[in-house]
């Protein structure tokens, strides 16, 4: 009964009907308890939320700030404005551009260009700036050895002066970071690395490339170990450079079959280029182009060809000092004049072709010296006199024309 008495007394004791036992507890006291105790909880997790947020949001605005600052820097370095470059010599700072310039355009001031200038925003130079600066993808800066990145520049601007972008073959070209992995450019041997550092350009071999334009000046005289030059069968046009006369280590030059109009530089070829052993400027458009005297120099000269391209003039006597010569091909011009006795001089050549010029006077006997073993072709001009006794020496010469001339 007492039990009875306390349960009803007490509403918060309750019987366990399955223990036959009353278990008491504060049903409402310990509600309240938990309750309070899941508000301080919540409030816990919602404070520890909001700073984990706060920290993540700082780390992505730190990453967004940084992406943003890395894009301005690299706009900045690509464009032409001022840029933190020290110059060293007094000059405050300078553009990317302009220190490059100072390397590859020495005395042009790319800060103020107009259209009249030589060279302009769209000339050949200039786009090979701007390549520099902007796309290369070596990167190369003004701390890079100046005479590769010199050599580098005037690739690049022969490519745009001779329609890059039309050429039948132009793998690698603007593309690969070293210039001697350019289809039609030749390096030297030397040990480089990866990027084709420590070497230097030695051919140029353009044969039957679809090239266009002219030949970029002063550029093309910038490669000092430069041996081979093959422009043959395109359609370059302008003059040659007088610049050609730098290029001290050349032994092989040809540019025939293209569009070449104006003199041939022989003057500054017969003084500087030593070593040449091949000149071939045939099938061109010369107007009153001559073969001067200084081309006598050229010692170590084995061929020379200017067939069919308008030269004119006379042979001179020095000619006979080119004793290593074994082909002389003036055909097809409108030559003058006698030819000197001195080409008797000439014991190792094996083809002479005079043919279809305005030569005068005798037919030289000391012809007979010669090796000749291609046909010797004196036709359509105006030699007179007697076919000297001495050709019969041309004992292995495989044929003679004499036609169209005066002699008898």
């Amino acid at each position: 009964m007492e039990e009875t008495t306390d349960q009803q007394n007490n509403p918060h004791l309750q019987v366990s009907e399955r223990e036959g036992e009353v278990t008491p507890f504060l049903i409402d006291k310990m509600d309240n308890d938990a309750t309070e105790d899941d508000e301080k909880d919540a409030n816990k997790r919602g404070a520890s939320r909001k700073v984990w947020y706060g920290l993540w949001m700082v780390l992505v605005a730190s990453v967004i700030a940084g992406v943003l600052l890395l894009l301005l820097l690299l706009l900045s370095s690509k464009g032409n404005n001022r840029c933190s470059y020290p110059t060293g010599d007094g000059d405050g700072y300078l553009s990317r551009t302009e220190l490059l310039a100072r390397v590859v355009l020495p005395g042009v001031d790319v800060s103020n260009l107009t259209s009249n200038s030589s060279i302009h925003k769209k000339s050949p130079q200039f786009l090979a700036l701007e390549w520099l600066v902007n796309d290369d993808p070596r990167n190369m800066t003004i701390e890079d050895d100046p005479t590769e990145l010199i050599e580098r520049f005037s690739l690049v601007s022969l490519y745009f002066a001779t329609g890059g972008a039309g050429w039948l073959r132009d793998n690698g070209w603007l593309k690969s970071p070293s210039h001697c992995d350019w289809i039609k450019v030749r390096c030297d041997d030397d040990d480089d690395d990866e990027n084709g550092r420590g070497r230097l350009v030695t051919g140029l071999m353009f044969m039957n490339n679809n090239m266009s334009g002219t030949l970029p000046a002063p550029e093309i005289g910038n490669f000092r170990k430069l041996r081979f030059i093959d422009f043959s069968f395109n359609s370059v046009g302008g003059t040659i450079p007088t610049e050609v006369g730098l290029l001290t280590s050349a032994t092989y030059l040809d540019l025939r079959s293209n569009l070449l109009e104006g003199t041939l530089p022989s003057t500054q070829i017969g003084n500087n280029l030593k070593r040449l052993e091949q000149l071939k400027v045939n099938m061109n458009q010369f107007l009153g182009g001559t073969i001067a005297k200084e081309i006598g120099k050229l010692q170590q000269l084995e061929s020379l060809d200017v067939s069919e391209s308008n030269f004119s003039g006379t042979i001179p006597s020095e000619i006979g000092n080119l004793r290593k010569l074994s082909e002389f091909v003036l055909n097809g011009n409108a030559f003058s004049g006698s030819i000197p006795s001195q080409i008797g001089n000439l014991q190792q050549l094996y083809w002479l072709a005079l043919d279809s010029n305005s030569f005068t006077g005798n037919i030289p006997t000391k012809i007979g010296n010669m090796g000749l073993t291609m046909p010797l072709n004196i036709s359509h001009n105006f030699f007179s006199g007697t076919i000297p006794i001495e050709i019969g020496k041309l004992r292995n010469v495989r044929g003679l024309d004499f036609r169209n001339n005066f002699i008898s």
